[in-house]
């Protein structure tokens, strides 16, 4: 999630062009929520606000018979998706080449010190307190993936739907006696008090109480058109078109995850000398939940200018499966009965201090084996008498081949999909896309 703001220097009329990539629509796509032609960040925002209004819905501050059309509740950031990690920037609207992205969350289980994500997680303890994001106790119960569940069942693809995940946020919303909606514009409502503390820490209460803000979402690129108005009532009761007197009504607009990817990638490019005018390109999100990918075509080199010519797609795919696949390996290892008894403490050390900071990011594919001691906690009666004897703890012990197999589950589908979108750019353009580009 991005929010633009109007400021003091808009105000008093300060001189600030903003130049961006332009996109242009592909004549034969429409994928129902926006134009994807713009050669400026006011293009984009008019252009997103014409395609609600030409929709019949309302903007902030419009009323309407029905709930506006314009909105999302943001997974976050241009890589959001329903995943499990939430991002939020800021900047000035004529000054975009100064994006900020909030990087301290409040904590109190474990460091958020400059982390640019925080998880999308919620809470609910006793009498209904919340808790949210890196405040949660590692071991606590918990919903995730909730946003997905403001999607109609048969509108999920199959493994979506009857992912465990998707099942595990059911139950807990069940459990709680909540819906989709409550939930989500629950956490969206403490990630946008506390962004706007943080920019209120930046900027001053003054400043922003006169500026005018203009909130840019993303959008899973599986989302069906009818979801923007849900997120449109997730973001109203979240608080953040809440009237904000002098500063005006606060827009709400949204683009798809693939598409703001694409944006991230189009500076890389421009300058090269192998890219011309007809050559296209995949971009793929990889994200923590999800994978969106999209096929652009070059129209022209100056002004850099693209076309969307496959549409986006998006699967459930992302890095967290990888992770449960290293629980599994794990938990074969150990075995079922002393992982069982593992503490919250352990695990977190296994999984978040060892995994997720250390063997997971710097994994290469090169041969080595990693060894982790059994907790004492898991220990059976015959490995405690070992101990007293003085021989030390036992350990467990896992490859490269166990880490490659807990990747490959997941890239194998990410390629499946990359591959169907460069058949469908060699069915309509008769060759292969020239870049294919990650954003992670």
């Amino acid at each position: 999630m991005c929010v633009f703001i109007d400021g003091l220097d808009e105000i008093f009329g300060e001189d600030g062009d903003t130049k961006m990539t332009s996109f242009e629509p592909d004549d034969d796509f429409d994928d129902g929520r926006s134009d994807t032609s713009f050669a400026s960040l006011d293009e984009l925002v008019a252009a997103a606000s014409k395609k609600v209004k030409s929709s019949g819905v309302a903007g902030a501050g419009e009323t309407r018979d029905t709930i506006p059309d314009e909105s999302d509740v943001s997974d976050p950031s241009a890589t959001g998706g329903p995943g499990p990690d939430d991002e939020f920037a800021f900047t000035w609207s004529k000054k975009t080449e100064r994006i900020q992205v909030i990087s301290s969350w409040d904590s109190e289980f474990q460091s958020s010190f400059n982390e640019k994500k925080v998880p999308t997680a919620i809470s609910f303890g006793r009498n209904n307190k919340v808790t949210w994001g890196y405040n949660i106790a590692f071991d606590a119960d918990q919903a995730r993936w909730f946003k997905l569940l403001l999607i109609d069942d048969e509108d999920l693809p199959e493994d979506v739907r009857n992912s465990a995940k998707i099942n595990e946020a059911r139950q807990y919303l069940s459990k709680h006696n909540k819906t989709a909606t409550e939930v989500a514009a629950l956490f969206l409502r403490q990630l946008w008090n506390h962004s706007i503390q943080r920019i209120t820490e930046t900027a001053s209460r003054n400043v922003l109480n006169y500026s005018k803000f203009h909130i840019v979402i993303t959008l899973p690129a599986i989302w069906p058109a009818y979801a923007c108005t849900r997120m449109k009532e997730v973001a109203t009761l979240a608080g953040m078109l809440a009237n904000r007197g002098v500063g005006g009504d606060t827009e709400l607009s949204f683009v798809s995850e693939p598409e703001a990817a694409a944006l991230a990638t189009l500076s890389d490019m421009e300058g090269r000398c192998d890219i011309k005018a007809g050559d296209s390109f995949v971009v793929v999100d990889c994200g923590g939940g999800t994978v969106d990918l999209i096929s652009y075509e070059v129209v022209s080199l100056s002004p850099m200018v693209v076309k969307e010519c496959i549409k986006g797609q998006g699967g459930l795919c992302g890095s967290v499966f990888v992770d449960e696949a290293l629980t599994s390996i794990l938990e074969r290892e150990f075995g079922k009965k002393q992982w069982a008894k593992m503490s919250t403490d352990s695990r977190k050390d296994l999984l978040y201090e060892k995994w997720e900071l250390g063997i997971k990011s710097s994994f290469g594919g090169d041969e080595k084996i990693w060894k982790f001691t059994m907790p004492f906690e898991c220990l059976d009666k015959k490995a405690l008498k070992a101990i007293q004897a003085r021989n030390p703890l036992p350990k467990i012990t896992i490859t490269d081949n166990d880490i490659r197999g807990a990747f490959d589950m997941v890239l194998g589908k990410i390629l499946q999909m990359l591959d169907e979108q460069v058949q469908a750019v060699q069915r309509k353009n008769l060759k292969n896309p020239k870049v294919m580009y990650s954003h992670i």
